[in-house]
């Protein structure tokens, strides 16, 4: 690097890199999107749609590090030596050396990068940012050990290289532990430009760039030269990268104003003519036009521009690559007829009106030449892809909102159902029975007619299922008994007809497993809880849990990216901070009128993610009411035509994962100063906790590992603590508790598809039994 090329070079690479980096970070800003892993059209999008999925940054790296270290092996005189030939024998540890290493750690953080946003399914942000860490880290030595043997002119410009990178590596080592940061990606984007243009710069200053000898003039008033041009020179890269903020975020935001506003509030636009949105009809060729009719008029003269429409509420909308948007809204003064589109809102039945009176103002989607028909998007998606050029643009990979997959019994027609709903039942009862199948998590039913309402669990009968088909046993031997063991009313069908929990035994009366796993874990846990039942044991459960589409997708995300950055969801209020509080609000009603504890409902952190609270319950009641109530919130996203999903961590990465918090306590920790007792259950907890985490999922821990890493209000799942208010610590004692001396503690490490006959179970063997006995297990975070 002692010449003009080897300092003007890399200054350029990471002036490039710095550039691309402040174009990803307006476009990051601009559309709510991912700073680490911006969002990429879907495949099959055209030909040049792929040109977006490609990591820039990373082959930038790649081709840089590649490029640099073939130039500065061509420019080693001596070859490369790692031994020195003359006494005494020593590794040598040459410039070129660590001119070698740098460049190879830089193609070598290209290629991870390239690999890691393309090719894997998980990104590797810890292995991305390490590598560039890595890099810099060779490159401050390789500058502290050069600068060793400077003086004058030279010396001053290696020191201040020194300072900004120095600035960086702490930079990128801090955002090993806290990655996608709008601050810190700022920052580095704009010591990259600074540390790139005074490379270059530098080049200018030590060496003439037509002969490559250095310069000859170190005295003091160039000495200060350097450190004045180095201010100034701050300032200019402060102006230059606010101006390539500006440009780019104007170019985003000009693609964003054709994208934006096409959801539900998209009816708003008619009121306002000066936005980009809104309009009369003949307006600049530039602008879209909105159209707006009624049923009197319907006017079918605008025609589409040959691709299916996309459906986004209540508004169709059409984008292609040769022609301009164009929105079309239908204002309908009576009870639309049932209509046979997909994409229409799953979540209202369309009927028949009974009488010609005007019913509430509805909007629906229209295509803008013909009913919506199955056929007519095949044959429209069939023409799109003979045409070349003319592929539909996906607006998803923008931050826009997604057309969100419903099941197809959503669709069906509500009102029909209540016709015969409403049909009187005599004197006969329905029973659905309900079970846990053999994977643990997974909860079956059927139903039965009972001749008349039951008054207690005694009067129902047992029934039998096919194990073999539930996980549970062999085709063989696959009769399985349905033994009742709570009751609800039936929130579905009304009374008198019930909901009725069932234990599962095999054949021979034993409780139900598969491979020598017990799935049946009611059955010991009722013996347990009889043990302790002069404690008077008490327990809440905290149930979180995520909406998903039928597709897997989190309800109300962008298909293709990411909502906004996690902190205005939790307890949000407003369309764009909680997605599907139609369905929280129904399941707590259905709950509270089967009977079912429930204390209360809360939008948790993540969004799509909720949370519901069961307790207090007293003894084998708490896995009762948890399982009951998980059961029914499975039937009200059934009619929604959605997913309730207890993944403990459904979304991978910067999102919280999804837990069970146990709260727990019993008479004598309830009482004046209860608070000894919870200290004494604490340290028994201490020292069982590998035994508690492979009680508290399914999978013995392994989904726990997933959630339990120590982020996002968690603890980490190979360390036990506890504290006062610490949700980062595996058992909680809130504040109260602490300045009263009495109460209970909130166990936090349970997953969100526990099992709470296990949870329960293992806390009164731990606290009340005073069982002791750890299997050590390591998980790898």
């Amino acid at each position: 690097m002692g010449t003009f090329i080897g300092h003007a070079y890399p200054g350029l690479f990471l002036l490039s890199y710095g550039l691309y980096q402040a174009v990803v970070v307006s476009k990051a800003v601009i559309f709510s999107d991912s700073f680490l892993y911006p969002s990429s059209p879907p495949k099959n999008k055209g030909r040049w749609a792929r040109l977006w999925k490609i990591s820039y940054g990373g082959l930038l790296k790649t081709l840089a590090g590649s490029g640099l270290l073939v130039y500065e092996i061509s420019c080693m005189k001596r070859g490369l030596i790692l031994m020195n030939r003359e006494l005494p024998l020593r590794v040598m540890y040459a410039k070129e050396w660590q001119h070698v290493t740098m460049y190879i750690l830089l193609t070598l953080s290209g290629c991870v990068e390239v690999v890691s946003k393309n090719l894997l399914p998980q990104h590797c942000v810890p292995l991305e940012e390490g590598t560039l860490v890595l890099t810099f880290y060779v490159l401050l030595l390789l500058l502290v050990s050069h600068v060793q043997d400077s003086a004058g002119v030279e010396l001053q410009v290696h020191s201040v290289l020194i300072l900004v990178v120095l600035l960086l590596m702490l930079v990128l080592t801090v955002q090993l532990w806290v990655p996608d940061t709008f601050q810190l990606s700022v920052i580095e984007t704009f010591l990259f430009q600074i540390m790139g243009f005074w490379l270059v710069q530098a080049g200018f200053i030590l060496y003439k760039p037509g002969t490559g000898y250095p310069g000859q003039d170190d005295d003091l008033i160039d000495i200060m030269f350097v450190t004045t041009f180095f201010c100034w020179h701050v300032m200019i890269d402060a102006l230059c990268l606010l101006g390539t903020y500006g440009v780019s975020s104007s170019w985003h935001c000009s693609l964003n104003n054709h994208w934006t506003h096409l959801g539900p509030n998209s009816v708003g636009l008619m009121d306002y003519p000066n936005h980009p949105g809104g309009g009369k009809r003949g307006s600049s060729p530039g602008r879209k036009s909105v159209k707006k009719t009624t049923n009197e008029g319907d006017d079918l003269e605008s025609r589409s521009s040959g691709s299916p429409s996309n459906c986004f509420g209540f508004v169709a909308y059409s984008v292609s690559a040769r022609e301009k948007p164009r929105v079309k809204i239908e204002t309908l003064t009576h009870q639309p007829s049932h209509s046979s589109s997909s994409r229409s809102d799953p979540y209202r039945s369309p009927t028949p009106s009974p009488s010609p009176s005007p019913s509430p103002r509805k909007l629906r989607c229209l295509d803008q030449r013909e009913p919506e028909t199955h056929e007519r998007r095949e044959r429209h998606s069939k023409r799109r892809k003979a045409k070349e050029g003319s592929d539909t643009v996906d607006l998803m990979w923008l931050g826009t909102p997604s057309t969100m997959a419903t099941s197809a019994s959503s669709h069906l027609n509500k009102g029909i159902k209540q016709v015969y709903m409403s049909l009187p039942q005599g004197e006969k009862v329905q029973a659905m029975y309900i079970w846990i199948d053999g994977t643990g998590e997974g909860l079956r039913c059927k139903t039965r007619t009972l001749d008349c309402e039951p008054k207690c669990i005694e009067e129902l009968p047992e029934w039998n299922f096919d194990g073999s088909s539930t996980f549970q046993s062999e085709g063989s031997n696959s009769d399985m008994y349905l033994v009742p063991a709570a009751m609800f009313r039936d929130p579905f069908r009304k009374d008198p007809n019930k909901l009725v929990f069932c234990e599962v035994f095999k054949y021979n009366r034993k409780p139900a497993g598969v491979y020598r796993i017990e799935t049946n874990l009611r059955h010991t846990c009722k013996r347990i809880m009889d043990m302790v039942s002069n404690q008077r044991p008490w327990f809440g459960m905290e149930q979180e849990y995520t909406l998903m589409g039928t597709d897997g997708h989190p309800f109300g995300w962008p298909s293709n990216g990411f909502p906004g950055p996690q902190g205005p969801y939790y307890c949000g209020v407003g369309a764009d901070k909680a997605y599907g509080r139609d369905i929280v609000e129904a399941h707590y009603r259905a709950c509270l009128y089967a009977g079912i504890k429930i204390g209360g409902t809360n939008a948790e952190v993540m969004p799509a993610q909720w949370e519901f609270q069961i307790g207090p319950c007293e003894g084998i009641d708490m896995g009762d009411h948890l399982w009951v109530a998980r059961f029914i919130l499975h039937r009200v996203c059934e009619d929604f035509g959605v997913i309730a999903t207890f993944d403990p961590k459904p979304i991978p990465g910067n999102w919280n994962g999804a837990g069970c918090h146990t709260n727990f306590s019993t008479k004598a920790m309830r009482e004046e100063n209860g608070l000894k007792y919870i200290e004494e259950a604490i340290e028994k907890l201490s020292k069982r906790h590998q035994y508690h985490i492979r009680a508290y999922d399914p999978k013995g821990g392994l989904d726990n590992a997933r959630r339990l890493t120590g982020f996002h209000e968690t603890s980490n799942i190979n360390d036990f603590s506890a504290g006062v208010a610490n949700r980062g610590a595996s058992i909680r004692i809130p504040r109260t508790v602490g300045q009263e001396k009495k109460g209970y503690f909130e166990d936090r490490r349970p997953s969100a598809n526990c099992d709470p006959f296990a949870v329960t179970e293992a806390l009164i063997r731990t606290c009340l039994l005073n069982e002791t006995g750890d299997e050590p297990f390591q998980y790898k975070n």
